[in-house]
């Protein structure tokens, strides 16, 4: 069951644009959209309105392409970015405003996955300069909002090419805040992160 820090939010509990009513629920197979929860028994964390007017995307639960699984069950569906390909690691955060480019590529986040709690993740896109290492030591990336349309003129590629470039999953649409309170709580929790643009995701396998 969900605990105070991490509630389980059902299909239908929106009180208004602004918040929304958390429900514990114990799934034993759901379908949004193209997404089947097959597994008996697994939690799922749907998209929330955030307080702060940032609005998680919708699509996140009707269409979702990606999914993060966290080692005790728990589901998040979301939208995928960045390669089609599924990535096992650590789940960490970083609160940094600045920065995605040097972390993503900073070794000491060898074979973790990066939740980004900063909302314009990719406003500055990515260049061959910015760079801690040639190749990327993080394993994935995990955003509440879309990366952001790079805006800079020292931008050689856009962050969603660059992680494709490099093999590395993203998924979006995701409570960066719940799941920050609980790697915070808890400790940093084993996960795997598949990205499937087709939306062909079974998550029993």
């Amino acid at each position: 069951m969900a605990d105070e820090h991490f509630p389980l939010l059902t299909a239908g509990d929106r009180s208004s644009k602004n918040s929304a009513v958390y429900q514990p629920v114990l799934m034993s197979g759901a379908v949004f959209g193209n997404f089947t929860i097959l597994a008996l028994g697994i939690r799922v964390q749907m998209g929330q309105i955030s307080h702060s007017g940032f609005v998680t995307l919708r699509a996140s639960r009707d269409n979702p392409t990606a999914v993060l699984v966290l080692s005790d069950g728990t589901v998040f569906p979301g939208i995928g970015f960045g390669a089609a390909t599924t990535n096992v690691g650590e789940v960490c955060f970083n609160t940094s405003m600045t920065g995605y480019q040097e972390i993503m590529t900073d070794p000491s986040y060898a074979g973790q996955i990066i939740t980004f709690t900063f909302p314009h993740i990719g406003n500055v896109g990515t260049n061959a300069k910015d760079g801690e290492t040639v190749t990327p030591a993080a394993l994935g990336m995990i955003t509440r909002q879309e990366i952001t349309n790079p805006a800079s003129w020292r931008a050689d590629a856009s962050l969603d090419e660059w992680m494709q470039t490099h093999n590395l999953p993203g998924i979006a649409g995701i409570d960066t805040r719940a799941l920050t309170r609980r790697i915070r709580d808890g400790g940093a929790p084993h996960g795997v992160i598949c990205h499937s643009p087709d939306g062909n995701i079974d998550v029993d396998k």
